[in-house]
């Protein structure tokens, strides 16, 4: 089948693209004619708990290529008392009923739709070492709907989506399908396997799609957005993002001019006092979208292309344009990345520019990048070679590290691995390592914690998934962590014992102890040392509840030593409740008390306090079909701290006393309310309002370590207004 799409589009936020013609309704209604022609696939296994039992509530999935693209209709029966419909709002975990689909591709990553049967729905892009994505909007189409004795799912995955990213000369797609039932704390799919299991990739379903072709596919955004805050004036923007793709998706290139902040969700205020910098998604379409080939993050440790560099406020005036290319070559794929910003130096610009390479083979990959960044004349080059390899019982990825930065005196290198063998389906082990020379930063274009360390884990794990009087399941697991730096004093090693069981029926329990062996933490950003003392015990229990058709909540305990010697209590409670067919509201509270709280202060330098922390937080969603949505969220938050003593630490990690400092108060209340209604197909509206009142915002009397990102409109500002119309023609 050969598709022809050529089309163009502007607005005030100018999107270009001509609707898909075809007679599929995507209504949550499936009807027989949508389903002649359409594969049935009925062989649902039990995969949470790992039972590989067949539920009593049937679940059929129809599939079939149409003009439009992927046709998916998911048909659960399920007795209509013991359902759960409650909204959550894009991308968050559901808290309902729901159909997954994973979708792949050929190669090693692959995209993940969600739908509930609150009206809900999740995207992101999955990749089997990196995980889930969720910065990642797609555009797909997706509608449910119920009856007495069943609930439909309908989904649309357009023919371009499969077109440019389809091995052309073997379109051949690998699907994963789920269900899962809230009410029983169950999930179900075909084929049985789970995305974390090391067979994923060799256990999808295969199925034969059309060859989508595309001769030139374009899309243009382009947008007129108003921002203003309490300090300065309103400001008006404008910008236009761009991509086309040439040879039915062979070649894909996308671009932006100044690009458009009004996507982007305000960041929530974080009150950081650690020595590391709170780390910041990014939701601007045009470095979301199509990024998974530069995405190479190890547990948001280590993030090789971090895409909140480049616009950054503290180095960056304005974003001038940025473009990538893509070309996909069955088994390779290639990438390239540049971008141009006025940088905060006078007269100079800031530059990026990334290339990446990858080649995937039948159970395993290889892949090269290289980073460059000139920073207002300042120009570091991160290179790295990554792998992964995986098999039935195993899989392992790995990376090796080169990072050549100006301000070092030479070269650092840095190896992470992340490994798991499942003997068998109850008994698995799974192992983690990083190895960061001291002075190691790739943060002018990317993100990592801190470098001088070497850290290994091993975890064992222990599942029993038959059930016995009140509990379905439990997972154990036994662990231990040996950390040092690489210079300097010892760090700590951690040996802990988890439990995770689940209990009637729609409640789960986790149970968690962690010992820490004495030693000191440095935890080096960049070229001030912040120390503080580890956490010596822990103990921690949690309990949530998310099967009740009405509400679902969480309960958590935990003490620890995060001092010399006292005990610290915490506090966490949650609840979200559906008020009605359109309103849900959500209420978090977090209580904590310590009579013994150190925290690095300055270089060698700690303060010792008593602290009282509290936190409180109403949320809603008030939703009126998945194109008109009202959200809103108000927190409190408040760190009140009385000064014992400043102490000192030497690189033998010897502790002195001196005076005492001063005390401090940190009390931040925060408001954000966003609005979202696309009027129909054309005209779409978004309106996001934050408010904050502070008193020494992110501890201004101490000396904070934190590198945020502090862009007007990503941080949440003393008083921030943002609008933007969007029009299509």
């Amino acid at each position: 089948m050969k598709l022809n799409f050529r089309h163009a589009v502007c607005s005030l936020s100018l999107m270009c693209f001509s609707p898909f013609s075809g007679a599929q309704v995507i209504d949550g209604v499936i009807t027989s004619d949508e389903l002649k022609g359409a594969t049935l696939l009925n062989d649902f296994r039990q995969v949470e708990p790992e039972t590989n039992k067949v539920s009593s509530d049937t679940t059929l999935v129809y599939i079939k290529n149409t003009e439009d693209g992927l046709y998916i209709a998911f048909e659960n029966s399920q007795d209509k008392q013991s359902r759960v419909s409650r909204y959550h709002k894009r991308d968050e975990d559901s808290s309902a009923d729901n159909n997954e689909v994973i979708v792949g591709f050929g190669n090693e990553t692959s995209y993940y739709f969600s739908v509930s049967l609150g009206g809900g729905y999740s995207d992101a892009a999955y990749s089997f070492t990196n995980g889930y994505n969720y910065d990642v909007d797609l555009d797909w189409q997706f509608a449910s709907s119920q009856n007495d004795d069943k609930w439909f799912t309908e989904i649309l995955i357009p023919a371009n989506i499969i077109a440019t990213n389809i091995n052309q000369d073997d379109p051949v797609l690998k699907l994963w399908f789920s269900r899962e039932i809230k009410a029983k704390s169950e999930k179900f799919a075909f084929p049985y396997t789970k995305p974390d299991n090391p067979s994923f990739l060799l256990k999808q379903h295969e199925f034969q799609t059309a060859a989508y072709e595309l001769d030139f596919d374009s899309r243009y955004e382009g947008y007129i957005l108003n921002s203003g805050d309490s300090l300065t004036n309103s400001k008006l923007n404008y910008g236009l993002d761009f991509d086309f793709s040439i040879d039915s998706g062979k070649h894909k290139v996308m671009g932006t001019v100044k690009p458009d902040f009004g996507t982007a969700e305000s960041d929530e205020i974080v009150l950081n006092y650690s020595s590391t910098e709170t780390l910041r998604s990014d939701k601007r379409h045009f470095f979301s979208r199509n990024n998974e080939l530069f995405n190479i993050n190890f547990f948001d440790e280590v993030i090789v292309f971090h895409t909140r560099r480049v616009g950054d406020s503290s180095r960056s005036q304005e974003v001038d344009f940025a473009a990538k290319y893509f070309l996909n070559a069955g088994s390779a794929q290639y990438g390239a990345f540049v971008a141009q910003e006025e940088s905060v130096v006078p007269g100079k610009r800031n530059n990026y520019a990334l290339f990446r390479a990858k080649k995937d083979f039948d159970n395993a990959y290889v892949g090269v990048m290289s980073n460059y960044a000139d920073i207002g004349g300042e120009i570091s080059k991160v290179h790295t070679l990554d792998m992964a390899y995986w098999s039935d019982k195993s899989r392992i990825n790995s990376m090796f590290i080169v990072s050549d930065d100006n301000a070092q005196s030479d070269s650092k290198n840095g190896f992470v691995y992340d490994f798991r063998h499942d003997y068998s389906e109850a008994f698995r082990f799974k192992s983690r390592g990083i190895y960061l020379e001291d002075g190691f930063d790739i943060n002018s274009s990317g993100y990592n914690e801190r470098g001088n360390i070497f850290k290994v884990s091993g975890r064992f794990e222990y599942i029993v998934n038959e059930p016995e009087e009140f509990v379905s399941s439990y997972t154990q697991a036994v662990g231990i962590q040996y950390s040092k730096n690489l210079t300097g004093y010892q760090l700590q090693d951690e040996y802990y014992y988890q439990i995770d069981a689940t209990i009637f029926e729609s409640s789960n329990l986790h149970f968690e102890y962690l010992y820490t062996e004495s030693g000191f933490n440095d935890n080096t950003l960049d070229d001030n040392q912040v120390v503080h003392l580890p956490s010596l015990n822990s103990y921690y229990v949690e309990f949530t509840d998310e099967g009740h058709s009405i509400f679902e909540y969480s309960l958590s305990y935990q003490r620890y030593q995060q001092g010399l010697s006292d005990w610290t209590d915490s506090y966490y409670a949650s609840t979200n409740a559906k008020i009605s067919e359109l309103f849900s509201i959500g209420v978090d509270t977090t209580i904590e008390k310590s009579n013994d709280w150190v925290i690095g202060e300055s270089e060698n330098e700690l303060g010792r306090y008593k602290s009282d922390s509290d936190s409180y937080s109403l949320s809603g969603t008030f939703n009126f079909g998945k194109d008109n949505e009202l959200i809103f969220k108000a927190e409190y938050q408040k760190v009140d701290a009385v000064n014992i003593s400043m102490l000192s630490v030497d690189q033998a990690g010897n502790i002195s006393s001196t005076s005492s400092g001063d005390d401090f108060l940190d009390e931040v209340v925060s408001a954000q309310v966003r609005y979202r209604v696309k009027l129909n197909d054309r005209l779409e509206v978004l309106v996001v309002y934050n408010k904050s009142s502070e008193k020494n915002y992110l501890g201004k009397n101490l000396k904070n370590k934190s590198k945020g990102f502090s862009d007007l409109l990503f941080e949440n500002g003393e008083d921030v207004f943002i609008s933007k119309i969007k029009y299509v023609f």
